[in-house]
């Protein structure tokens, strides 16, 4: 698989940490520019590199909506750690069957980056949210 970075706004500090963590997660970075990207491209992670402004976001929320992988948003006005990749990931879950393919991935990224993860259930009715957030060892 592979991690696709579709690049709308430049980004040098965004690109390059996108770039660190799919080493780190051995996949192959693909770019796209903002008007190239389908939302039937076939990806683990996609990272939306924006400007801050709202019609810019919901311009890739809207073409996002149906995804069901990943994707990260990166601003120009984001900081970036400089030494690691990712040091602790905030996760929320609920009950809904893709959370299984959520703990998958934090489990992947907690292997190969070193990262901790917190989970955030949701307040939803019965204990599925919890049974599906077990994140694999």
């Amino acid at each position: 698989m592979r991690v696709v970075y579709v690049e709308d706004t430049v980004t040098a500090v965004g690109r390059e940490w996108a770039e660190r963590l799919t080493q780190a997660l051995e996949r192959a970075f693909v770019v796209v520019s903002g008007n190239d990207f389908s939302a039937d491209d076939e990806a683990d992670i996609i990272f939306f590199a924006v400007s801050a402004k709202g019609r810019h976001v919901q311009r890739y929320l809207n073409a996002s909506r149906a995804l069901r992988c990943p994707y990260i948003f990166i601003t120009p006005q984001m900081r970036f750690p400089a030494e690691s990749v990712l040091t602790n990931v905030l996760a929320p879950v609920t009950m809904l069957e893709e959370e299984v393919h959520k703990s998958e991935l934090l489990g992947h990224l907690m292997r190969y980056t070193g990262t901790s993860a917190t989970l955030m259930p949701a307040h939803d009715y019965g204990s599925r949210a919890r049974n599906h957030s077990r994140v694999p060892a």
